[in-house]
Parts: structure tokens; sequence; C-alpha cells
């Protein structure tokens, strides 16, 4: 796991106008402290690349709240208008990372965001964070996603599924065409049916769901998913992954 030594260089270079061409940025295997996500955040929110900055992946250790809202407020802000790809990915915050994640939805409320693929893979996330997501969904501010992956989240359960499935068939997510809810090991088959009628009514772009290793000791759920493609006529059009 590197320092946050390892911004130093990233940071001179966006102050000095070096990374105008910037598209993406990918930090991994780092652990940050909020005094390093504001200095981060405010070389790269003053700089050219910010305007066409299309990717910010994050593996990390973020080890407060305020770290996780300092991250999403700048990320969403209207300085990154062209941002479509946030994915975080297992964030190690003793503290639980459901209050990061809600903090960041704080600031997605507030915004239009252009976001088309969402990663919260393997955070740490329980029921009140993606109580929070589902918020978004109703909120109207996740129309634009394509792709969104829950997945490999040990501490989601029944409950918090069918809060994001309810928001889900209330709002819709017309142009989702990806649902990744693989390793979700509390789910159970009523989750999961939940979920899928969910997406399979809201969601008409819809193309895979994956819900590899989740509810497997009890697999009802199979040919119930398989009942409601074919009474919607969407049978073979959607693949449904359960196995390796």
């Amino acid at each position: 796991m590197l320092g946050a030594a390892a911004l130093q260089p990233i940071n001179v270079a966006l102050r000095n106008g070096a990374s105008q061409n910037l598209q993406g940025v990918w930090l991994l295997k780092i652990t940050l402290g909020e005094s390093d996500l504001r200095e981060f955040a405010d070389a790269l929110g003053k700089s050219e690349s910010a305007k066409r900055l299309e990717t910010f992946t994050l593996w990390c250790s973020i080890y407060s709240v305020e770290g996780m809202r300092i991250l999403a407020g700048f990320l969403f802000q209207a300085a990154f208008p062209a941002l479509n790809i946030f994915y975080l990915i297992g964030i190690g915050n003793p503290n639980g990372t459901d209050a990061g994640v809600m903090a960041s939805t704080e600031t997605l409320k507030a915004r239009q965001t252009s976001l088309a693929n969402l990663a919260l893979y393997n955070v740490e996330m329980g029921d009140e964070g993606i109580a929070a997501l589902a918020s978004l969904v109703s909120h109207g501010r996740m129309e634009q996603l394509e792709e969104l992956d829950i997945s490999q989240n040990a501490a989601l359960t029944q409950q918090g599924i069918i809060t994001l499935a309810r928001a889900i068939d209330a709002r819709g997510l017309p142009m989702l065409e990806t649902l990744e809810m693989s390793r979700l090991t509390n789910l159970t088959a009523v989750g999961i049916g939940g979920i899928a009628l969910a997406v399979i009514k809201g969601c008409p772009r819809l193309k895979v769901i994956d819900f590899w290793g989740s509810g497997q000791e009890d697999s009802s759920h199979r040919d119930a998913v398989t009942g409601m493609l074919d009474a919607v006529g969407r049978a073979g059009k959607v693949k449904v992954i359960y196995d390796e």
C-alpha cells in the first residue's frame, strides 16, 4: 500500500499545467487522509484537465467520513462536466463505509450527473449505504447510468436490496444495461426476485444481471427470474449469471 507521498508528483504536474490532456485518474493501493484529499482536490479542480476528466478509479483506504465527503464533493462539482466513470474499489474504512457512501450521495442529489458507470465494489457497504444510492435513483440522478456494480458487499441484506428495487421500480433506470450483484452472501431468494423484477420492468435496455455467488443456498429464485423474463417477452435477451 502506497502512502500519500505518491500523490505529490501528480499534484505538481497538475499545478504546472503539465497534464492538460488528462482524461483519467487511477489511484490504486494508496492510503489517503483528509489533508491529502484536499490537496489533490485543489490541484485537480484548478487544472485545465478538470474539464476533460472522464474516469476516476479509487482503490485505497480512506479513514474518515469527511474524507469521503471531500472526494465526492470535488468529483461531482460542475468543474468536472465530463466525468462518466466512477469506481470505488476495496476501500478499507474501520469507521464503516456506509457513512462515506451516504456523504457521497448527498453531493449527487443536488446535481444532474453524466455518470454512465458506477462501481461500489467491496467497499463494506451495508443497507444504509444502499438506501442512499436508492435515494439518488428516486431523485432522478442516475438516469444516465449504464452499468452499476455493487458486488462483494457482504453486509448488504435483503432489506437493502429491496429498498433499491423499490426505487428502480418507481423511477426506472432507462439506460441501464448491466447490473453486477455478485457475492452478496446475505442476499436471499426474495431479495433476488425483488431486484430482478424491478430491473426487468424499469430497465428496458438491460442486457446482463450478475448474481454469481449470491443467494446460492436457495436456488428457487432461478425459475422465478426465468418466469419474469418470459412474461415480458425478454427471455433470451437478458443474460442472467448465477455460476462461474
